[in-house]
């Protein structure tokens, strides 16, 4: 090979530690840059499924311009990638660690529904009937929706099966059914 050929001889990829770019809604920029004024912030790396995480890293930097196309900022963080999990070339998904809630309450989003005065869930009262109750709704999180207020802590949320509630119509517990089998798939 001479120097003047346009194909390189080799491609040097550093994978410890491994950068990962990804990109955040702009939206979400003024959260990213008080978080990083606070200090460190947590990066998670999950492969492609989202399901499973493979490496923990700091957010290095946040680019200096919204892309107007996307309407995204990209970011770069970096991962000791210790056990070789990153890969050069490979997708993950990335999870920012923003802010850390302490002694909140949190339902899984089917619980949250929608209607004409704003968020409810449905509450399995003693009696074992069904209520209505508006709630405000905190930031979501992972699989789980923070609510701020309109639930105490200890009631029974109706996650499930939603659509057949009326006020006061009588309700039964059922368990999941991952757990009705024995978590037998």
């Amino acid at each position: 090979m001479r120097s003047s050929d346009a194909g390189s001889i080799a491609t040097l990829m550093l994978t410890r530690p491994s950068a990962v770019l990804f990109t955040l809604p702009a939206r979400f920029l003024g959260d990213v840059r008080r978080a990083m004024a606070r200090g460190p912030v947590e990066v998670i790396a999950y492969d492609q499924d989202n399901r499973r995480p493979l490496s923990t890293g700091t957010l290095l930097l946040v680019d200096n311009a919204v892309d107007p196309a996307s309407g995204t900022i990209r970011l770069k963080a970096m991962f000791a990638n210790d056990e070789e999990e990153l890969w050069p070339g490979d997708s993950v998904n990335a999870r920012l660690l923003l802010e850390t809630h302490s002694n909140v309450l949190a339902v899984p989003p089917t619980a949250v529904q929608r209607g004409p005065q704003g968020p409810f869930a449905w509450i399995v009262n003693a009696s074992n009937t069904a209520e209505p109750r508006s709630i405000e709704l905190g930031s979501p999180t992972g699989n789980l929706v923070i609510i701020t207020s309109g639930l105490n802590e200890g009631e029974r949320v109706v996650v499930d099966g939603q659509y057949k509630l009326a006020r006061n119509a009588p309700v039964t517990i059922t368990a999941p059914a991952s757990l009705a089998s024995g978590g037998a798939k």
